[in-house]
């Protein structure tokens, strides 16, 4: 049996690939299919920038939680601090080589270019998501796992407490 037979839907497809290919500067697309449509390159800007925010964020609220609730005293265990402290030196590095790339990129192409022009406002400006969700963004994730703690203590609480009245008969 053929291929095309048994799965006629996948018969006559051809595969592509996902990888993000540099699209050759004499191949731009005009300008109105370039705000229509984000190049791969931007989605992946969009995405990871997101990614760094959330990270950073959560980054924040630990941190937060730390000054606000135990007078600055670690809450973390010291390898999972670790960790975070060593995942956020190789986000960073990351970001560095990406908008190096990015910056390579906007000068071979020309900046006055369609390709140049639209990749340098890719660079992703690490300081800037940084000092963006130090604020209420950290603050609204603290504020969340306070109060979680804090149901769940208090869930914890009458969960005792009723097991304490089952085993000692009390009433109240």
């Amino acid at each position: 049996m053929v291929r095309g037979q048994a799965f006629p839907h996948q018969g006559s497809r051809r595969h592509h690939s996902t990888a993000i290919r540099e699209t050759p500067p004499d191949h731009v697309p005009p300008q109105d299919a370039l705000s229509r449509y984000p190049t791969p390159l931007e989605e992946w800007n969009h995405e990871h920038t997101a990614l760094l925010k959330d990270f950073f964020a959560h980054r924040a609220a630990v941190e937060l939680v730390q000054a606000q609730h135990f007078d600055g005293h670690a809450i973390l265990f010291l390898y999972l601090d670790a960790e975070l402290r060593e995942t956020a030196r190789t986000i960073e590095n990351a970001v560095v080589t990406a908008n190096e790339y990015l910056k390579h990129r906007a000068e071979r192409d020309g900046a006055d270019t369609n390709g140049g022009a639209c990749e340098s406002n890719l660079v992703i400006g690490l300081e800037s998501i940084k000092a963006s969700v130090n604020g209420q963004w950290a603050a609204a994730i603290a504020a969340k796992w306070m109060n979680d703690a804090r149901k769940e203590g208090v869930e914890t609480d009458v969960e005792e407490w009723e097991q304490f009245r089952e085993e000692f008969g009390g009433n109240g």
